[in-house]
């Protein structure tokens, strides 16, 4: 500057280097800002007071297999969200826009492959000079996986559980079976024992009558399908010997024999 330009200002000169530097500090915390934004591992989408997309960090790109490119100016309900959510994920927006943050919540989005991956939101919004919601910021994390590993373990639990409940069922009825059987089984001995010793007091007695007997025969003969005649002998007084002429009485074809050929037509 040549003197008829007329003096420089010294402060002039400051006021200008200060704007500088100022500058240069927002621009490096601007940089620091979207480092930070960009490396994040959560899904970070700034929306402003419209809803558009205004910022969008590569693990949303990820997520979603859309570019900030493709994303940006668009809002979330137009290009990620399920039908069925929309009112309600536009009704949390406009609480947020309202002043009512922070808050959480919980939505699908889909990608751009068509898959739904369920997201946990954590929203917050940025006041503008005048004290109005001038954007808002979600922070997201995908629980898609941990929600299917929830709804596998679940799944498995009550699976346990109910084959745990069929299992003291069955037991219980088993259990019931074996007592009834038991009960049986004891009744039948005890019902067997009494025909035993009923039976050999009949035959007590009539073995005593055979023995006593002697003018007459008695004897007991038994079905034997073995047997060449389908007979068996029991019992056979001893006075069948004189009576018969029979010197062996547990021989059922010795009794065939000695009987009249008249008698077996």
């Amino acid at each position: 500057m040549t003197p008829k330009d007329g003096p420089v200002s010294a402060g002039s000169d400051r006021d200008v280097a200060a704007q500088g530097e100022e500058a240069e500090a927002l621009r490096r915390e601007r940089d620091l800002l979207s480092a930070v934004l960009h490396t994040a591992g959560a899904l970070v989408v700034v929306l402003d007071c419209q809803g558009r997309i205004v910022r969008f960090n590569r693990a949303c790109e990820t997520t979603t297999g859309y570019s900030f490119k493709e994303a940006k100016g668009q809002t979330p309900w137009d290009l990620f969200l399920v039908p069925e959510q929309v009112p309600a994920v536009r009704a949390v927006f406009e609480q947020l826009r309202a002043g009512q943050f922070p808050n959480e919540y919980e939505n699908y989005w889909l990608t751009k492959d068509g898959r739904r991956r369920l997201i946990a939101w954590s929203n917050t919004a940025l006041l503008g000079a005048d004290g109005a919601v001038e954007h808002v910021i979600g922070t997201g994390i995908d629980i898609t996986e941990r929600r299917q590993a929830e709804a596998q373990r679940d799944a498995t639990l009550e699976a346990l559980r109910k084959a745990r409940d069929e299992l003291e069922q069955w037991v219980k009825e088993r259990t019931a079976q074996l007592e009834n059987a038991n009960r049986i089984l004891e009744e039948e001995v005890v019902e067997r024992r009494s025909a035993e010793e009923a039976l050999r007091e009949t035959e007590g007695h009539l073995r005593s009558l055979m023995e006593s007997a002697e003018r007459y025969a008695i004897f007991r003969l038994a079905v034997d399908p073995t047997h060449p005649y389908g007979l068996r002998i029991v019992l056979a007084s001893p006075s069948l010997k004189e009576l018969l002429g029979i010197s062996e009485l547990t021989d059922v074809s010795t009794w065939i024999g000695n009987i009249h050929p008249d008698d077996l037509e």
